[in-house]
């Protein structure tokens, strides 16, 4: 057994004296060489889109304004409001939601502003491009964030749509014959002035 450990050995020292005179005195080991073991390194961050020029953004305080009269509108009528603006990008610029909203009204006006924004109309216009209505939960023209329900407007300026308002509440309609969520995003579109 010894035997067999020393010629282990020995071979190993062959190896080694072999390898250094092959690769030369400076050439790391093997083992040296092979890459540490730890977490891979870090992706490149993702390219950043270029900030908004100020002719298409919408002033913050303009957006909460919208908002906020979004919320007003509806609550005279026990309707508990939603209201989103987004910037072009697509990303939101404000988010209120009254007290008692639904749970699902968030996600509904995110998806109305992102529906006129893309759309160039509003979302009660775009419904009238569709050859039938769409039941909840359908998938609209292969993109899952179209919705073809009231309240969702494009905002403009100088004809160019720069953002989007959505507004979302439960059910109903306003004494006018619009949908809250129509009348009430009517009233916040109407706080956006260039």
């Amino acid at each position: 057994m010894n035997r067999i450990f020393a010629s282990a050995v020995f071979f190993c020292a062959i190896a080694t004296a072999a390898w250094a005179q092959a690769n030369g005195p400076e050439a790391p080991t093997p083992a040296e060489a092979a890459p540490a073991a730890g977490p891979p390194a870090a992706a490149a961050p993702p390219a950043r889109l270029p900030p908004l020029p100020p002719e298409e953004t919408i002033p913050l305080p303009m957006a909460m304004k919208a908002a906020q009269a979004v919320l007003d509108a509806c609550a005279p009528y026990g309707e508990p409001a939603v209201a989103e603006i987004m910037d072009m990008y697509g990303n939101p610029k404000v988010v209120l939601a009254a007290d008692a909203s639904l749970g699902n009204s968030p996600e509904a006006a995110r998806k109305k502003a992102y529906t006129a924004m893309k759309k160039g109309m509003s979302t009660a216009d775009f419904a009238k491009t569709l050859d039938h209505k769409p039941v909840r939960g359908e998938v609209i023209q292969g993109d899952p964030n179209l919705n073809a329900n009231d309240g969702g407007f494009p905002i403009r300026r100088d004809g160019k749509v720069i953002g989007a308002l959505g507004a979302s509440s439960p059910a109903g309609k306003h004494s006018s014959g619009a949908t809250y969520d129509e009348y009430c995003g009517e009233a916040g579109l109407a706080e956006i002035h260039f």
